[in-house]
């Protein structure tokens, strides 16, 4: 088996930049490492852990066992479908959060896990088919 390519001096050097700008120091930094990648030395990161921490620092990734943004883009399309819309015609998600609350004890969307969004869209998918099933039944089965 090969073994996986080793991080770059540019990937270092981005990762070192960043925490600069954002005032991390080695030990926050060596903890959000540890925590994403295993790794507890920045010298033991491969290319693609690498780009991991850096994605991480820059807030382009989804902690572990977060809602992914897949979910969160599939919820806001079923809040449409189910009629779960503001005025404007835009998704509803203060609406979503008080079902979440409600449902799941999940005090905010932004603390949503991946297993618990699966279960509010598995709620919302059938929501939506209980819903059409009513309105087939109002039209005697004639769309």
């Amino acid at each position: 088996m090969a073994k996986a390519k080793a991080m770059t001096k540019a990937q270092r050097a981005k990762i070192y930049a960043v925490c600069r700008e954002q005032a991390i120091d080695n030990d926050l930094l060596h903890e959000l490492v540890y925590a994403e990648t295993g790794c507890g030395s920045l010298k033991d990161l491969t290319s693609g852990q690498a780009l991991q921490v850096i994605d991480r620092l820059e807030g382009r990734s989804t902690p572990k066992g977060m809602a992914t943004a897949k979910q969160k883009r599939f919820l806001g399309a079923l809040l449409k479908e189910i009629g779960w819309v503001l005025p404007g015609g835009d998704a509803d998600w203060a609406r979503l959060e008080a079902f979440v609350q409600n449902q799941y004890k999940v005090d905010s969307l932004k603390w949503l896990t991946s297993r618990t969004a699966g279960q509010a869209i598995e709620a919302l998918k059938d929501m939506k088919a209980r819903a059409e099933k009513a309105s087939l039944q109002g039209t005697g089965g004639v769309t």
